[in-house]
């Protein structure tokens, strides 16, 4: 150790490492459904991340040594939301999914509930009668 107002000179040698997470991939969702939600789900059912569909696709560069992706969920306001597998990308490898999603159903008129309004409105019409 130096004293007060000494210098000493330290060698120091620096040894490049990988980064962490290794290898990287990426996984690519294509849908038609622009501005859908994407989510990539982990093997622990948690949500690992999150995009948008633009141009009809989103890309997500994932770690191919990470905790593995197993899911892609898609959804959009006015269509079911969609749940495909996802195989991990390997190193510079990229997995492309192709979702599709299906509108929902506009609401139909039940035959039963017609029948119903009908029967009240003639019950509702024999009783109006018979009061007078």
């Amino acid at each position: 150790m130096p004293a007060k107002g000494e210098t000493s000179t330290v060698t120091v040698s620096l040894v490049a490492s990988q980064p962490i997470g290794g290898d990287r991939g990426v996984i690519q969702v294509r849908c038609a459904v622009e501005g859908a939600t994407v989510e990539l789900i982990s093997v622990s059912g948690t949500v690992a991340y999150t995009g948008t569909i633009k141009d009809g696709q989103v890309e997500f560069p994932v770690y191919s040594t990470a905790t593995p992706i197993t899911q892609v969920r898609v959804s959009a306001s006015g269509y079911e939301t969609a749940t495909n597998p996802v195989i991990m990308p390997g190193s510079g490898e990229t997995a492309t999914i192709d979702v599709t999603l299906t509108p929902v159903p506009a609401p139909t008129q039940s035959p039963m509930g017609l029948a119903l309004l009908g029967l009240i409105g003639a019950v509702g019409a024999v009783v109006l009668l018979r009061r007078d």
